[in-house]
This record gives structure tokens, C-alpha cells and sequence, in this order.
């Protein structure tokens, strides 16, 4: 399996899809919600070529008699383009990390931040996978 070069990064910013699923214990309140999720997409949009539009963030608040442990956490799933380097994850997982410890006031060191990287192959748009067509 071949992956594009790093001089190939800038092709894919209008195609890169990084889709952040928060979960939290609880309830929070709407704007700062939002603000978390305006925060979330800058955050990736700094560190990687992603358009803003193309940043997706779910949050879902959940019962705490429906968890075993209840830190928030934050799954990333993003293709395997050369601008998601492990310097870059490493700085949005700090971001993300500190914004959700403000927003829940749970302690930072329970806050779980876990990147997915999928091979091209393995995200789909259209009917056509990413491996198939870098330009969605």
C-alpha cells in the first residue's frame, strides 16, 4: 500500500475529514459546548491543512448511571495524510485535553484523547474511497 509523499499535504485540504466524537458524563451547557467544538476544529485546522468546513465534532452527554468511569474522552478519526504527523497529535491531544478539563472540571490526568488513523482505503465519501480518489 502506497501513501501520497509529503509534498503531496496541501492536495488534500479541502478533502481531509477529521470527525472528533466527545463523550461526557452529564450535562453541559449549550454555548460552551459550542465553544468546545469551535476550539476542537481550530485546533486541528492550526496543526493540518483541514478547511474548517470539513472538521466535524459530535458531543454526547452521557447518564453517569450509564458509565463505569466518567472523564470525558475524545476519539479522532482522521485518513492517513501526510500532514498528520505525530507532532501534530500530539499538540491537539494537549488542546483538547485542557479545553475538556476546563469545560467538565475533571482532573486532566482522566481525560482519554485516542486518535484512529485509517489507511486511505478505509474512508469512503460518495461511494468513493479515499485511496480511490484524493479529490473529493
Amino acid at each position: 500500500m502506497t501513501y501520497p509523499q509529503k509534498r503531496d499535504a496541501n492536495r488534500y485540504k479541502d478533502q481531509n475529514m477529521p470527525i472528533i466524537h466527545v463523550s461526557e458524563t452529564g450535562k453541559q451547557d449549550t454555548q460552551k459546548k459550542r465553544d468546545f467544538m469551535e476550539l476542537a476544529a481550530n485546533s486541528i485546522r492550526s496543526y493540518t491543512n483541514t478547511l474548517p468546513k470539513n472538521i466535524y465534532v459530535y458531543f454526547r452527554e452521557i447518564e453517569p448511571e450509564n458509565v463505569r468511569k466518567t472523564a470525558p474522552t475524545a476519539l479522532i478519526d482522521w485518513t492517513m495524510i501526510p500532514d498528520h504527523t505525530n507532532e501534530a497529535k500530539k499538540a491537539i491531544m494537549g488542546e483538547l485535553t485542557d479545553e475538556l478539563a476546563e469545560l467538565t472540571g475533571e482532573n486532566r490526568s482522566e481525560i482519554a484523547i485516542i486518535f484512529n488513523d485509517m489507511p486511505l482505503p478505509n474512508a469512503m465519501l460518495g461511494g468513493i474511497t479515499r485511496a480511490d480518489n484524493y479529490n473529493w
